[in-house]
């Protein structure tokens, strides 16, 4: 070969060596080779911003040396069962610099050989990961207070894998609530016979392709009867896998509110039509009624001063037209009783007492005891119905020869009781129940945020207790 050649071939050698050489001087991570005894053949300037030592106090020496102690000899039989293999591999360790502070290295080695193919050693990149791992470290943190804030919530909180919903989460709440539910699936949590999600999850159907996507809907557990609001978020989880975030707000009791609440509308519309209708049978039925007495007294008059015998068949019309005016206020009265708007509960209950005496053959009672509070129109509607559909219950069915109707008021509520002699009755019975209206007093009650207790059995008399929660002060 021509001199001029080799020359020129010689050239273009040093060129890459130098090029390669000044591109490792340049670069952000540590470079290093090390022969087949772990020894270091070669260290890029870098070495001394990473750890503070130049190149040359470490050429000639073992990486791990300059190892973190806890971690060097786990390093080296790594490095070594791997270089046997003579096979790339990724470590992560701990060096010290030279002022003894602890560097987080990421290394990624592989062999390297002559040109002959005759093994070398390892050359390997490494990096600075410090900031990383400080990173990893507060976000675990993070992670940590994260979840102590969801087991300081009074909300079940869960989440589960994307595919096979398994519950890798709960808080303390949902533990509390659910029992041990990590490794379960997300609807066998309510029903422990349930093998399809769809049962818990039909109001559901997020995918990992919507990771923003929110979906809400309501669920009822038939195994407790809870009704839960359901919220359900597609996101990424700390390990960054995709996971169903679901939030389960427990609204049993705002939807038994939204019930009474809608049976305490109907419950008023119901009391609005019986005024409407007691005003009809007072004004128009009973002016009719009244009316047509008045024109039959008349005809009477005409008659008998006209000396017929006919006027001797009108006296059962008009006694039929008093019977039926006596029956209209009768009915008015008792679809709004004027002495409950006029003089208030306690006289409005004195006179169903008073028509329990005339009428029947029941000595009756009233007796209150504390001071009296006022209350509002609903509630001392609610209460006078229950307090009359209790009498007329012990006048129809008791057989009872004395009844009490007692008020006892503190500052709170007022206890309701009505208390017979009479035959008494199976308060099991269901059907018992529904004929003696006592369903209807319940709602009564519990709209108005009441409880009731009722006690009786075949030939022991009934007593009924209803309480209703009181607001304002004294009054009545």
């Amino acid at each position: 070969m021509p001199f001029t050649l080799k020359q020129r071939r010689d050239e273009m050698g040093f060129e890459k060596i130098t090029f390669f050489k000044e591109l490792v001087n340049q670069s952000a991570d540590w470079i290093w080779t090390i022969n087949e005894k772990c020894i270091f053949t070669f260290v890029s300037p870098r070495s001394e911003e990473m750890f503070g030592y130049k190149p040359a106090e470490m050429i000639g020496k073992t990486p791990f040396s300059f190892m973190y102690a806890g971690d060097c000899d786990k390093a080296a039989e790594y490095f070594q069962e791997y270089m046997a293999r003579r096979e790339p591999f990724t470590v992560e360790n701990i060096f010290v610099n030279r002022n003894g502070n602890c560097v987080n290295v990421e290394t990624s080695c592989m062999p390297y050989f002559a040109e002959n193919n005759t093994y070398q050693g390892y050359c390997a990149i490494s990096r600075n990961i410090l900031r990383r791992k400080q990173s990893e470290e507060q976000l675990i943190n993070a992670h940590k207070r994260f979840l102590i804030l969801l087991d300081n919530i009074d909300i079940i909180i869960f989440a589960s894998t994307m595919d096979e919903h398994e519950v890798i989460y709960i808080n303390k709440y949902g533990r509390e609530v659910l029992g041990a539910a990590l490794g379960k699936k997300c609807y066998q949590l309510f029903h422990a016979d349930q093998t399809c999600k769809n049962v818990f999850c039909s109001g559901s159907d997020i995918t990992a392709v919507q990771p923003a996507a929110v979906q809400r809907w309501e669920y009822e557990d038939i195994l407790t009867g809870r009704r839960y609001y359901c919220n359900e978020r597609t996101v990424r989880w700390f390990d960054g896998r995709p996971v169903h975030l679901i939030i389960l707000t427990d609204i049993t009791e705002l939807k038994q509110a939204e019930e009474e609440l809608a049976r305490l509308k109907v419950l008023n519309a119901f009391e609005k039509e019986r005024i409407r209708l007691s005003r009809e049978l007072h004004d128009e039925i009973g002016m009719a009624l009244t009316t047509a007495k008045l024109n039959l007294q008349r005809l009477n008059e005409f008659l008998t001063s006209s000396g017929t015998a006919l006027e001797k068949k009108l006296g059962p019309s008009i006694k039929s037209i008093d019977d039926s005016l006596a029956l209209v206020r009768s009915k008015s009265a008792s679809l709004r009783p004027p002495l409950l708007k006029e003089s208030g509960l306690f006289t409005a209950i004195n006179s169903l007492v008073n028509e329990v005496n005339q009428h029947t053959n029941i000595n009756a009672e009233l007796n209150t005891r504390g001071d009296r509070k006022t209350l509002s129109v609903e509630t001392e509607t609610a209460i006078y119905r229950c307090v009359q559909e209790a009498l007329t219950n012990v006048i129809r069915h008791s057989a009872a020869d004395n009844v009490t109707v007692s008020f006892f008021w503190n500052n709170s509520a007022v206890l309701i009781r009505i208390s017979d002699d009479g035959v008494g009755f199976d308060v099991n019975v269901n059907n018992v129940k529904e004929h003696l209206g006592i369903q209807g007093m319940k709602e009564r009650v519990t709209l108005l945020g009441g409880k009731i207790k009722i006690r009786s059995s075949p030939g022991k008399g009934t007593t009924i207790d209803f309480t209703v929660p009181l607001e304002g002060g004294p009054g009545g």
